[in-house]
């Protein structure tokens, strides 16, 4: 075949396809631009989806991160629940509450229970979570074989059934050795004979009186009536001891009477000779007492033999 001829073939066809892609598009033009506004649309709030779900998971880590206490964790819980920082929360929450219970369980009981049955309810929600990652079911599993084994009364199958659920699902476990041990020991005679021993005991802790904290006690002030006025001599502060004063000084301060002249402070009032007192009378050379005179020897006394 000639080139002029398979040219002419060419243009042909080129022809018959441009019409059919013409008229194609005549008839199927709105659809065709409703289609690109509708895969526009989704792409843009794909992405804007996206950028905001990576922002707020963003902040959950940060506040997970920045949590010291239960009730910041729990606050993540609360805010961001069913993100996977919030599921991670929900399981510090419960491993914290077992850890601060099992001590408590030899001194106040009935508080360590409260805590291990929150601890477990919490286990036991991560669990029937399906979207919960891997590495958070492990220490939810983990928790919940605790957690049935320290509140055990007697009936040692449950915490048997927990552990043997962790290892069959984490046969590689971190808790595998632990694990174990705890089984070999749950399916002895003695330890459903020591926890239907212990789940009857009731420890408490000692009543704290207030005489514990001080050897001497308290010293609490006396009750006071809000009507009574305080008393001068408590409210104001000791005055300072004056010297005494002599009553033979005169007083300088004594105001001046009028007709009278003031006298100096340094010599005595003048006193009228009615007023001065008696002078004691001289005794008389007639009145001395006789000297003693000294025993005669015929006097002495007689000597004892």
């Amino acid at each position: 075949m000639k080139s002029e001829e398979r040219h002419q073939l060419l243009t042909n066809d080129l022809g018959v396809v441009t019409t059919k892609t013409v008229g194609f598009f005549e008839r199927h033009l709105g659809t065709i631009v409703t289609v690109a506004c509708a895969v526009l649309l989704v792409s843009a709030i794909g992405f804007w989806w996206n950028r905001s779900t990576g922002s707020e998971n963003a902040a959950a880590w940060t506040m997970l991160d920045n949590a010291t206490n239960q009730d910041e964790l729990g606050a993540v819980v609360d805010k961001f629940k069913g993100k996977p920082p919030a599921r991670w929360a929900q399981l510090q929450i419960a491993e914290q509450r077992l850890q601060s219970a099992m001590p408590l369980m030899f001194s106040n009981r009935e508080l360590a229970l409260t805590d291990v049955k929150s601890a477990r309810e919490k286990f036991e929600s991560l669990l029937q979570d399906k979207a919960v990652p891997p590495q958070i079911r492990e220490r939810a599993l983990w928790g919940l074989a605790l957690s049935l084994e320290t509140s055990c009364d007697g009936d040692t199958s449950k915490p048997i059934k927990a552990y043997d659920l962790l290892l069959a699902e984490f046969p590689e476990t971190i808790f595998k050795p632990v694990a174990e041990n705890r089984l070999a020991e749950l399916k002895k005679a003695e330890a459903s004979e020591f926890y239907t021993w212990f789940s009857k005991e009731n420890p408490k802790p000692p009543e704290v009186r207030p005489r514990d904290f001080n050897p001497h006690g308290i010293n609490l002030p006396a009750p006071t009536d809000p009507n009574d006025e305080p008393d001068d001599d408590v409210t104001k502060s000791p005055e300072k001891p004056q010297a005494p004063v002599d009553d033979k000084t005169p007083a300088t301060d004594k105001p001046e009477v009028q007709g009278e002249k003031s006298q100096d402070a340094s010599k005595p009032a003048d006193i009228p000779e009615g007023d001065k007192p008696a002078e004691p009378a001289k005794p008389v050379e007639g009145d001395k007492p006789a000297a003693t005179e000294s025993p005669k020897d015929g006097d002495k006394p007689n000597e004892k033999n």
